[in-house]
């Protein structure tokens, strides 16, 4: 710092393959006297590295996570995110003092939930309305009904499990749209927009606990992926949703063979 003419730093990264203690209590005064917004692992070969955490809360640190989708902090301790059943671990903490905070909060770098945001039934149509609206959801939608068959009708328990399916993924759409105009609100809050994404994993989580289908369980990934930094198909949701396509692909086969028979007689 004097050899340079430093007077303050504003982001360091830590990563020390498992050293991350001894560089905090190495550099014990920088961290004291500065305010930087700190990036380290908080695992390390599998292993959760809790001192680290702690190291930096004896010095006046919070700890936060990455929200991708909304390219946003929010407290790791948070209650809304500890309510979520399974959720991903994340394998990049950062810690920040409260100047830090304000400052983050100031630029929109920062999530802050008081628990006064709630959805509405305005805030969900928007969503569902930007859902549908997607190419890909216009293209796909009857295909999904149908459980990935072209041929195969849609019965009510496939519709069902589709109006399911747009309910929880429809406020993750609309936590993306952050400039559209809703009523007397104009854009939606950081805050808000978390608890839409938060919301949306939640309802797929319980989906897939509850019946895991391809639709449901590649729906929960991609709403996971926006929330958390790191995200991984857990084995036995893989082993799942190998085992429903492949149950597909068998119908699939058969009909083929069905229709080579009829043509060869």
């Amino acid at each position: 710092m004097k050899e340079f003419g430093w007077q303050s730093i504003s982001f360091v990264k830590i990563d020390a393959e498992g050293a991350e203690l001894n560089i905090i209590q190495g550099g014990i005064q920088f961290f004291q006297q500065l305010s930087p917004l700190v990036m380290f692992e908080v695992e390390h070969v599998g292993v959760d590295n809790v001192s680290v955490p702690d190291a930096f809360a004896k010095l006046g640190y919070s700890m936060f996570r990455l929200v991708p989708a909304l390219g946003a902090l929010v407290a790791a301790d948070s209650v809304l995110h500890s309510a979520a059943e399974n959720a991903p671990k994340d394998l990049n903490l950062f810690a920040a003092k409260a100047d830090c905070v304000e400052r983050l909060a100031a630029r929109g770098l920062l999530i802050r939930v008081g628990g006064d945001e709630l959805l509405t039934a305005e805030h969900r149509a928007a969503g569902m309305a930007a859902l549908r609206e997607l190419p890909h959801a216009r293209a796909l939608r009857g295909l999904w009904a149908a459980g990935g068959s072209r041929d195969k009708g849609v019965d009510d328990r496939q519709r069902r499990e589709l109006e399911e399916v747009e309910e929880a993924v429809s406020t993750a759409s609309f936590a993306l749209l952050p400039g559209t105009p809703m009523g007397h609100e104009n854009v939606p809050s950081l805050g808000l927009r978390y608890v839409a994404l938060l919301d949306s994993y939640k309802q797929l989580d319980a989906l897939c606990t509850q019946h895991p289908t391809p639709l449901r369980i590649c729906s929960l990934q991609r709403v996971a992926r926006g929330l958390y930094s790191r995200v991984g198909l857990v084995a036995g949701e893989l082993q799942q949703m190998r085992n429903a396509l492949m149950l597909v692909h068998a119908k699939e086969k058969a009909k083929f063979s069905r229709v080579i028979t009829c043509n060869d007689k």
